[in-house]
């Protein structure tokens, strides 16, 4: 537009939907490239435009990257300048002057901004203009914020406030809303904060601004995920990430995906993590944001930190510490002296490291941090405990403690009360300890109801591990010192309390039918997800079992990740819409007279094992009587359970001598108490890898603990009563025995068409798949307990997924037991997924599975069993029965038993025990599973089934009998007397006490 000398104008420009560049330029040499204040997509500013002489001005206004959306232009005003419209000008150059200069980003140019700022808000304010008033204050607030200045910050945003209410502007209410949130957060009011964000994402939404959107939502989750909001707080980061691509806007994914790292960190999940995090870090590379890459470089060094990676920590905080001062970040400078002097510590270097606090301290105090300010005290009271001056670190974590309550940071507080009640206990102040210990675990238990996810809760649970070993330790001394007071009593209670936890809530989901009245579209979507799931499982055992190139088994692994994810948000969906769901109930652990009267008879011993840091203990529980015991500590039992479980995997070795080392640990002590035919088993750490069978028994040397008593294994005792509740519920069965029993599983397999005759080279395969897939995370899995050999070593075998010819054999044995019209038996062709899932297998009150299995260590949800992979044509198909397969089983099964190898196995997940196939079919409605800890031939396996099933069909022994005669039967034939032959297999489940509704055993 042509403006004459000494005119002057205001043109809007306005947003609809998109973002906008806009730039101004005069033939009197004026111009402004870049001009600010469209942030978002939905905003309306206005652009000053005054000639001194006659001049034509251009306003170029383009979309970023080439959004969809438009725009509109406003001639508000042309007219002769007036002196307040010269003062408008002057405001609106000398604002757009401090945005240039605030967008270096350096100390420097932030301090200068800030003087400019001042300019154009005196210049506004003196023309009476509200609106460029309020963008100045806006501005204002945000450099303040980058100094570290919080309370003038917050001063800035609060005056503008009620002038953005005025103009009736909901961007700009929006904007305003949000940088308060964001100061409020950081000066350590998270609660304020909470309510600000919630009102800005309200604005977003209702403004279909996607940006600004995936913005707030990444704040919103950080806050609450140090309020221990876990749950909300990675749901609205799932939506942030998603808005943010949908905005095609990097740097705000790589926010939201920097602060999912932080939630999964929160809950242990470090792989995770670091995944997240790595992946934010190459975004702020892309995109050159050295502010933002400093930050998510001092989030990874501190995970690398946590995980025991101390030098590629140390690289990440050097690189971090000089991009923190060129961008004038102080808070974030605060945080990562605060990360070096933890890493100086870890290195034995206390000195630089308290060196390194004092300085966050003095900026973390500057800048308002208090909640930093609480961090950093806290690393320093570690500093001044591992420097033997506890006085001084209990004062420091006392300071810190009032700071993550003054804030809301309810993890932070629980874990300066687990560290106060640590150094009470290591000054023998035991009831001081006690008094600290119990608020923080009552904090934990709160905020693991907030996690929806299983596995997330499952995997915050035993990052707080800890904090109920504590406890129990310290009631186990007070105990100790008052042993009359039921102290041991409660101590058995806490350690309850802290096992299966998310067993019992799978139990406590199964009693409700959480899917009765959803939304059929929510029902289809699971199901179809689990069918992708099923389909996807059995394409990457195709590729690992073919040795496919890495890059196609991992996108497949990624892909399974993916579909997982989904599988999970869909199935929290499900749960959190039906009507009762809300009002389901954490069963409560049963006290030890509450064991007693409903769980134990004459016959029948509990015995309990508990691996803590300083002591272990051990409780046995009769009916009349509770007697504990104090153990030596985890890290020498777990050693020698280690040692004892190898030995019995090597028929040459004998393990004797290990076995009585273990036995001397855990057996020994309380060997007088263990005076019942059934022993009842509740281990801990690394005795859930011992065979018990193959112990020896101390009250009767030369002889084994199996034979003089049947031994049964339950997670819990909790979780054994909730069981009771589903077990009593399910369906009658149909018939008394149903077999699954050698699949065909692959194409050299002779059954198919067109194929050779068999041969007897894989007659004495092991029930599981030879994995030897190097740099596989499930070679990695199976590697680690033992499943494959070294991957660097060659073997044909491993290139195909051999025949079990020996399980047609054992099954025919079986079925001899058991009339015709009683039985069913799939076998071959027929032994496949379809039969498994939807005939008529979970209808009969036995049900055995003899074939491949394969466990997940690292993720139980990939843990499967194989069934056949073609039919009698020929085609293949899918063959994988996943462990989310099993879970959605309705069994009428009062016995389920898995003959392929290491089904007893799975993930160990500290307080909730191995997370795999068992307790899949404890959930589906089994009252008790026979698994196997290793790998045995098939040819053996199949004799000791024949003889188990002669005892329990025959002889009508009960499972646990009928096992231990079954054992000590290969016991008595020379070529199977080593316990590697017969000691892997174990009962898990129910028996039949006289006072419980359990009628199985």
């Amino acid at each position: 537009m042509s403006l004459a000398a000494g005119e002057f104008a205001v043109v809007m420009v306005g947003q609809v939907g998109v973002e906008l560049h806009v730039a101004v330029a005069g033939d009197d040499g004026r111009r402004l490239e870049q001009l600010a204040g469209w942030n978002g997509i939905s905003r309306a500013r206005p652009v000053l435009l005054l000639a001194d002489t006659a001049t034509t001005c251009r306003i170029t206004i383009t979309n970023h990257e080439r959004q969809a959306g438009a725009f509109f232009v406003h001639l508000t005003t042309h007219r002769p300048a007036a002196d307040v419209d010269r003062q408008r000008f002057t405001a609106f150059e000398t604002l757009q002057s401090a945005q240039r200069t605030r967008q270096k980003n350096t100390k420097a140019a932030l301090e200068s901004a800030v003087e400019q700022l001042h300019q154009a808000l005196t210049a506004y304010q003196a023309a009476n203009d509200a609106d460029g008033e309020a963008e100045t204050l806006v501005t204002l607030g945000l450099v303040y914020d980058n100094l570290g200045q919080t309370r003038r910050a917050i001063e800035c945003y609060e005056r503008t406030l009620p002038l953005r209410r005025a103009s009736g502007e909901p961007a700009g209410l929006m904007q305003v809303f949000n940088n308060l949130a964001r100061a409020y957060d950081q000066s350590g009011e998270k609660r304020r904060a909470v309510d600000y964000y919630r009102q800005a994402v309200a604005q977003a939404d209702a403004l279909r601004d996607h940006k600004s959107g995936s913005i707030l939502r990444t704040n919103l989750g950080y806050t609450l995920d140090i309020l221990g909001e876990k749950q909300e707080a990675l749901d609205l980061l799932e939506q942030a990430v998603a808005m943010a691509r949908q905005a095609s806007n990097a740097a705000i994914e790589a926010n939201a995906i920097n602060n999912q790292g932080l939630v999964y960190e929160s809950l242990g999940l470090l792989p995770r993590a670091q995944e997240r995090l790595e992946r934010a870090i190459s975004l702020y590379r892309q995109l050159n944001d050295r502010r933002s890459l400093a930050v998510a470089l001092t989030n990874l060094a501190r995970v690398h930190s946590k995980a025991g990676r101390l030098e590629p920590a140390r690289l990440a905080l050097e690189e971090a510490l000089p991009l923190r001062r060129e961008t004038g970040d102080r808070r974030g400078e605060a945080n990562t002296l605060t990360g070096l002097g933890n890493l100086s510590v870890a290195q034995d270097k206390p000195e630089p490291g308290q060196r390194y606090f004092e300085q966050a301290l003095v900026l973390r105090r500057e800048t308002g941090d208090k909640r930093g300010e609480g961090v950093t005290l806290a690393s320093l009271a570690a500093t001044f405990t591992r420097l033997g001056q506890p006085a001084t670190a209990q004062t420091h974590y006392e300071q810190a403690l009032a700071l993550f309550q003054a804030v809301g940071d309810r993890t932070g507080e629980a874990n300066i009360l687990y560290q106060l009640a640590r150094l009470h206990r290591q000054a023998q102040d035991f009831p001081a300890a006690c008094a600290r210990i119990e608020p923080a675990i009552a904090i934990v238990e709160n905020l693991r109801t907030k996690v929806a996810s299983r596995e997330l809760r499952s995997a915050y649970f035993a990052s707080v591990r800890e904090y109920y070993n504590l406890y129990i330790d310290i009631l186990m001394q007070l105990h100790r010192q008052q042993p009359d007071a039921g102290l041991d009593a409660q101590a058995l209670h806490v350690s309850e309390r802290a096992r299966a936890r998310s067993l019992l809530d799978l139990l406590a989901e199964a009693n409700v039918s959480i899917r009765q009245g959803i939304d059929p579209e929510l029902q289809n979507r699971e199901r179809q997800l689990q069918s992708r799931l099923a389909a996807a499982a059995d394409r990457l055992t195709i590729l690992l079992v073919r040795q496919a190139p890495e890059p196609e088994r991992q996108a497949m692994r990624e892909e399974i990740a993916s579909l997982s994810e989904e599988f999970d948000r869909t199935r929290r969906e499900i749960r959190a819409r039906h009507p009762h769901y809300a009002a389901l109930t954490q069963p409560t652990p049963p006290t030890a007279a509450e064991l007693q009267q409903r769980l134990l008879d004459a016959n029948t011993v509990l015995l309990v094992y508990h691996l803590g840091e300083f002591h272990s203990y051990a409780w046995v529980l009769t009916p009349d009587r509770l007697t504990s015991f104090e153990l030596l500590p985890g890290n020498t039992i777990n050693a020698a359970a280690r040692l004892f479980w190898q030995a019995c995997q090597q028929p040459t070795h004998d393990p004797t001598a290990d076995g009585e080392a273990l036995a001397q640990l855990v057996l020994a002590p309380l060997a007088h108490h263990l005076t019942g035919q059934r022993l009842v088993i509740i281990a801990d750490e690394g005795l859930h890898y011992v065979p018990f069978a193959a112990l020896p028994d101390p009250r009767h040397p030369g002889r084994l603990l199996v034979e003089r008593h049947d031994l049964i294994h339950i997670p819990s005792a909790t979780a054994l009563l909730a069981q009771f509740q589903r077990t009593a519920e399910r369906p009658a069965p149909k018939g008394e025995l149903a077999i699954l029993a050698d699949p065909v599983f692959d194409v050299d397999d002779p059954r198919l068409p067109d194929h050779a005759p068999a041969t007897t080279a894989h007659m004495n395969e092991t029930r599981e798949i030879g994995l030897k897939v190097a740099q596989s995370r499930l070679e990695q899995a199976a590697q680690h307990v033992g499943l494959i050999a070294d991957a660097k070593v060659p073997d044909a075998a491993a290139l195909t997924i051999p025949r079990l010819p020996g399980t047609r054999r054992e099954a025919d044995a079986i079925l001899a037991l058991v009339p015709k019209s009683r039985r069913r038996c799939l076998t071959g062709f027929e032994a496949n997924r379809e039969n498994f899932l939807t005939g008529d297998l979970a209808r009969y009150r036995i049900l055995h599975i003899a074939s491949h299995g394969l466990v997940d260590n690292e993720r139980p949800e990939l843990s499967s069993l194989l069934v056949s992979r073609f039919d009698a044509t020929g085609q293949p198909r899918e063959g994988v029965v996943g462990l989310p397969d099993i879970f959605n089983l309705q069994l009428s099964a009062e016995l389920v038993v898995l003959s392929a190898c290491k089904t007893g196995l799975g993930t160990f997940v500290r307080g909730e025990g191995l997370v795999g196939l068992t307790r899949g079919f404890m959930y589906a409605g089994a009252s008790q599973i026979v698994v196997s800890l290793w790998s045995i031939s098939d040819q053996s396996t199949a004799r000791l089934m024949t003889h188990f099933y002669r005892a329990l069909l025959r002889d009508k022994r009960p499972p646990a009998a009928a096992l231990r005669q079954a054992q000590l039967d290969m016991r008595r034939e020379s070529r199977y007397r080593h316990p590697f032959f017969w000691a892997p297999f174990q009962v898990h489940g129910q028996w039949a006490p006289a006072n419980s509704p359990a009628n199985s055993d």
